[in-house]
């Protein structure tokens, strides 16, 4: 589809990060859309304020996405590569079709089952199940990657830089904020907000004893629980839980979790990450 783009939002202390996410992208994503990356300074689309904040900087990439004629994005925060080979036919046609059909705001690619909360009912569309995301459900904006209508996420950015002083103008307040059932926006935003059934539309399985590996972390996380150690088993087991397979593999929170190498990921690098996923990996996680 034409209409249809990626964004990836960065800074430059994470150009490396960036550019790592760009490298997998490309690698397991084939005939992708067109990329583009913000918060350089430089490239294709770039802020035009030198100090600009986060929700600032994306909202200049998307006015200048928008007009170049591109109606749809994926929105990939830069450390949110994806861990495996990804489902081209369901990114660039099946969700992009579902999006417009749904008239969606967006649809998270962290989505439903594989041990993740429930966050709405059930949908049918196109031969595919989602879920939709209840108004009232804090995480409806969720920052992982997903799929959005770049008319509403224009709209969206653009009220919350009205409302919301410089300082707060963060990632963070744009899932928190943003997301909460008594932000000050239109019920049609609150109530267009979908997840996929992830396994419905994966590649391939990516690690066929993960769903196993889950039941069993859980029972030895309990058991552990019962005599005060359940971080100690949380922390090597946690990656299991975070994983998701879906048309775009990834793991919750990311490589990076509160501006530090992810520990969740490092287990996964240890443990179970392929050799074609580990090439230009950054020099930080090794």
């Amino acid at each position: 589809m034409n209409d249809l783009c990626i964004l990836v939002p960065t800074f430059p202390d994470c150009e490396d990060i960036a550019e790592f996410t760009v490298s997998r992208i490309k690698k397991f994503w084939p005939d992708h859309p067109k990329l583009f990356l913000c918060g350089l300074g430089r490239g294709e689309i770039s802020s035009t304020s030198p100090h600009a904040d986060w929700m600032t900087i994306l909202y200049e990439a998307c006015e200048a996405l928008w007009k170049r004629g591109f109606r749809k994005v994926y929105l990939l925060l830069d450390d949110h590569p994806p861990l495996g080979p990804c489902h081209a036919l369901h990114l660039n046609q099946t969700l992009p079709v579902v999006l417009q059909n749904l008239g969606a705001i967006n649809i998270s690619l962290l989505g439903t089952g594989q041990g993740r909360p429930s966050y709405g009912t059930r949908v049918k569309v196109n031969g595919f199940s989602f879920e939709h995301v209840d108004s009232e459900q804090l995480w409806k904006f969720s920052l992982h990657p997903a799929l959005w209508n770049l008319e509403n996420l224009r709209a969206l950015l653009q009220e919350m830089i009205r409302l919301l002083p410089f300082e707060q103008r963060t990632p963070w307040m744009f899932e928190r904020w943003g997301g909460a059932p008594e932000a000050p926006f239109p019920m049609d935003w609150k109530s267009g907000s979908y997840r996929i059934q992830g396994h419905t539309m994966r590649f391939q399985v990516l690690h066929p004893w993960i769903p196993g590996a889950r039941h069993v972390a859980r029972g030895l996380e309990l058991l552990a629980d019962l005599f005060g150690k359940g971080p100690l088993v949380r922390r090597p087991l946690g990656f299991i839980r975070q994983l998701y397979d879906g048309p775009y593999p990834i793991l919750w929170s990311g490589i990076m979790k509160k501006k530090e190498v992810n520990p969740d990921f490092l287990f996964y690098l240890q443990l179970i990450a392929q050799e074609d996923f580990l090439e230009n990996l950054p020099h930080r996680f090794l």
